[in-house]
């Protein structure tokens, strides 16, 4: 399992690291495409992608609630923010779990102070974990909008899943959807936006707000070829774009541009780039690892998952290490975490050199790689610079190698 977690400004009671500020443009460009439709639920399956977003829940109430049900027992509060920082709307949760009684959950559905419990939250069989969904109505690209998130409790007698308890989990399920026009040709796309937020009428690009298009017309969009963050530049047919903004019909604004940023792609070289030790050594790929294979595992102290490869990744490393694997970690937390990660690291028993800028998700090679989701694994050939292999995780890293040896 991978979480998926690219995030610049959280949906969550607070935010973590500086906002990315970028200037919208004077002009905007004119939109190119056809109306797309609101898709009030479903957006998950449709697109395959979902991502499990971190709201803490705290036992002070706030303020802005204007009642709270009647025989609450344990209540834990949260907020759910839906739209730009400029204009954005507080949707209030309170969860209610006893310990040995039933749990329940209740949404403020209009942003209007006043809670309404969730029927669709059923309990796990086997544990006290807690799954269901809720609609909210929510101001999306000027109009009030119904807008599904998935939503879910971990089990609290799950070790492994400390992280979680104080939180509840919540996943977007709602998006626009349709055809996309570019060029000549026209292509089954869908806007997803991961981070919550549903601010797709703003102008400023922020990670998390998502074009998907079926380039190549297979009727699934490819995580990696065929998935572009607000911003982001892509190419087809022979024509680079940048997917800019959505306009408040739900039409995704694209530019054509002159693609400068090389892509990265399995069978081709990777750019040249730098790698910034935590020991404070500075290597340059692919000039500094000739000879080498060099797998990059992107983790996080926070991704009970990423922690779960470790062992499969050192056992690796100590099979592979004298047959030319060098293993290099990217720790995308957030800042202040160099001795946090280092104890991490020496806890596992990881011996293997790290690079951790504090910069979360934007980790210059996290960006370079394109990197939504952890653990995720790189493998490159450090004597040619190709991508040998992208999202490798621990149990497939030693069939990645072989086959890497067998086509030189």
């Amino acid at each position: 399992m991978r979480i998926p977690y690219r995030l610049a400004l959280i949906l969550v009671c607070y935010a973590s690291g500086a906002a990315l500020a970028v200037d919208p443009p004077t002009t905007p460009p004119a939109p190119a495409g056809l109306p797309m439709t609101w898709l009030d639920h479903g957006m998950q399956a449709a697109t395959g992608l979902s991502r499990q977003l971190q709201c803490p829940l705290s036992e002070d109430r706030p303020a802005e609630l204007k009642a709270v049900p009647d025989g609450l027992l344990a209540p834990r509060f949260g907020v759910i923010k839906v739209g730009p920082d400029t204009d954005s709307q507080s949707f209030f949760v309170c969860l209610d779990q006893p310990k040995g009684q039933p749990s329940r959950l209740f949404v403020d559905l209009r942003a209007t102070g006043e809670l309404t419990p969730v029927k669709e939250w059923v309990r796990d069989a086997k544990s006290d974990a807690c799954s269901g969904s809720f609609v909210m109505q929510a101001n999306i690209c000027g109009a009030t909008r119904a807008a599904r998130f998935t939503c879910a409790t971990v089990d609290t007698k799950d070790a492994g899943m400390v992280w979680a308890r104080n939180k509840l989990l919540v996943g977007v399920d709602c998006g626009w959807i349709g055809d996309l026009k570019l060029g000549a040709k026209t292509f089954h796309a869908c806007i997803h936006d991961l981070s919550g937020q549903l601010a797709f009428h703003h102008a400023v690009p922020k990670r998390g707000t998502t074009l998907l298009v079926d380039l190549n017309s297979d009727k699934r969009f490819d995580r990696t070829q065929e998935t572009f963050d607000l911003g982001a530049p892509f190419t087809t047919g022979g024509a680079s774009w940048r997917f800019s903004a959505v306009n408040a019909q739900g039409v995704p604004v694209i530019e054509p541009i002159d693609l400068t940023r090389q892509r990265i792609e399995v069978g081709k070289p990777a750019p040249v780039f730098k790698v910034s030790l935590m020991d404070g050594r500075d290597l340059q790929f692919p000039r500094d690892f000739a000879g080498k294979l060099v797998f990059f595992d992107f983790w996080a102290m926070w991704c009970p998952y990423c922690v779960d490869e470790f062992p499969g990744l050192i056992q690796a490393h100590k099979e592979l290490a004298d047959k030319g694997l060098e293993i290099i970690g990217v720790n995308i937390d957030g800042p202040d975490k160099a001795d946090s990660i280092k104890r991490a690291c020496e806890r596992a028993g990881i011996t293997w050199e790290q690079v951790y800028s504090g910069l979360g998700w934007d980790s210059p090679l996290a960006m370079r790689f394109e990197v939504s989701e952890i653990p995720y694994g790189v493998l490159l050939d450090g004597t040619t610079g190709v991508v040998l292999a992208l999202g490798v995780r621990a149990d497939d890293l030693r069939d990645a190698v072989a086959a890497a040896k067998r086509g030189k």
